[in-house]
């Protein structure tokens, strides 16, 4: 780590790619601190070069990357804004991730309508995209949180169901 960082100074490497790479690795090294302050450099450079591709999917992984490191807030933050960027560009597969993870944030911190409603939203764009793999994915996720007991049937808005035609 030591290593990769001081190369990263050192060479004045400027690549965004290489920091998230580095951010990656700290992550799973257990340092979320130092790891967001690398992600935070290559969403800089994303946004000073106006990368509207790459800017939301960097801000997705860091939520995901703080999410899995219990940063729910920190995470939210990096997921609603990364939602605006693919709400602009209809990018419905990164959409549904967004939304499925927002759902997760909202039901760590036990706000059982929210995460609902953002579980429905990702379950219903991977519907529209025939996103089986999506779909199982966010089951998958749906039933670990049923399990817990803090999620159940009763939570589930009727008018948001799909109807049957």
């Amino acid at each position: 780590q030591e290593m990769l960082i001081g190369k990263s100074n050192k060479a004045g490497i400027t690549d965004p790619e290489a920091f998230l790479t580095l951010s990656s690795i700290l992550f799973s090294m257990g340092k979320p601190n130092e790891a967001e302050k690398w992600a935070s450099k290559a969403i800089a450079i994303y946004k000073e070069t106006g990368d509207s591709v790459k800017l939301p999917e960097a801000m997705l992984t860091t939520g995901v990357y703080l999410y899995k490191n219990e940063y729910f807030n920190k995470a939210l933050e990096y997921f609603n804004e990364s939602l605006s960027f693919f709400e602009q560009s209809d990018n419905k597969v990164f959409k549904a991730m967004a939304y499925n993870y927002i759902g997760k944030v909202y039901y760590e911190q036990t706000n059982i309508t929210e995460a609902l409603d953002n579980y429905l939203s990702s379950l219903y764009l991977y519907q529209e995209l025939n996103a089986n793999n999506g779909e199982a994915l966010l089951c998958s996720d749906i039933s670990k949180d049923r399990k817990s007991t803090r999620l159940n049937s009763s939570h589930i808005p009727l008018s948001r169901m799909p109807s049957s035609a």
